[in-house]
């Protein structure tokens, strides 16, 4: 059975922690790391396709999942036709001290 690929999209949180995280690194390592470490959590969540449930539950809450990439959590939901990526912060950072909203879509 082959598993059918979903649309990705990304909630205005993720967005924001997206830049965050690339600004940040733009002012302490320039352009060229930051465009590496972007490119590389962009990659990281295209690869969550084709199977998304491949990927650990968080323990506060069994509907949302999570993926790694260097010292970065990305964190999100699966729904039937689409992923929605929730957030993306440092893994040192405590997940449920973070509030994980999905806007309605």
């Amino acid at each position: 059975m082959q598993n059918k690929e979903k649309r990705i999209t990304w909630n205005k949180r993720a967005l924001s922690d997206f830049d965050e995280i690339t600004f940040y690194i733009f002012q302490k390592n320039g352009l060229i790391q930051a465009d590496y470490v972007g490119s590389g959590i962009i990659k990281t969540i295209k690869e969550i396709n084709p199977f998304p449930e491949k990927h650990p539950m968080l323990d506060y809450d069994p509907t949302i999942r999570y993926t790694i990439k260097w010292k970065f959590k990305i964190v999100f939901r699966i729904k039937p036709n689409k992923i929605s990526i929730l957030r993306i912060f440092y893994t040192t950072q405590d997940p449920a001290k973070l509030i994980i909203h999905e806007e309605n879509r």
